[in-house]
């Protein structure tokens, strides 16, 4: 009876063991996958790639560039289409920072009203929608 409650003890113990190193192996892949940008466009036109010309200008850049992009996507009056787009945006210009090696920062503004986000856009010469 002793020898069954050992290997059940033993068994237990080896499970436990088992489920905590399979954590820390996901955690440290997830770790090593978040340094890594992983994107596959399976368009056939290659419609949310840019382009290699674009790649080369990116790579290219010596000063420092930052692109301030204004969307009031997270206001319920914004139609679907135009959050949709600003989102599509939004990660094509992600793309440009990507490639550009940190030349390129894009900076992503949400112009409440009576913000100072807001305030800039409209120094910016940009009409609320």
């Amino acid at each position: 009876m002793k020898k069954k409650s050992q290997r059940g003890t033993r068994k237990v113990i080896l499970s436990a063991a088992g489920l905590c190193i399979l954590f820390v192996v996901l955690v440290m892949v997830n770790i090593l996958f978040s340094f890594v940008s992983l994107r596959w466009d399976t368009t056939e036109e290659g419609l949310f790639s840019l382009s290699e010309g674009t790649k080369r200008i990116l790579e290219k850049i010596e000063d420092p560039v930052e692109i301030h992009f204004y969307s009031s996507s997270s206001r319920k009056v914004t139609p679907p289409e135009l959050r949709l787009f600003a989102r599509k945006v939004r990660e094509f210009l992600q793309e440009y920072e990507n490639w550009s090696k940190g030349k390129v920062k894009v900076m992503v503004y949400d112009p409440r009203p009576d913000s100072d986000q807001e305030e800039w856009a409209q120094k910016y010469g940009l009409k609320p929608i």
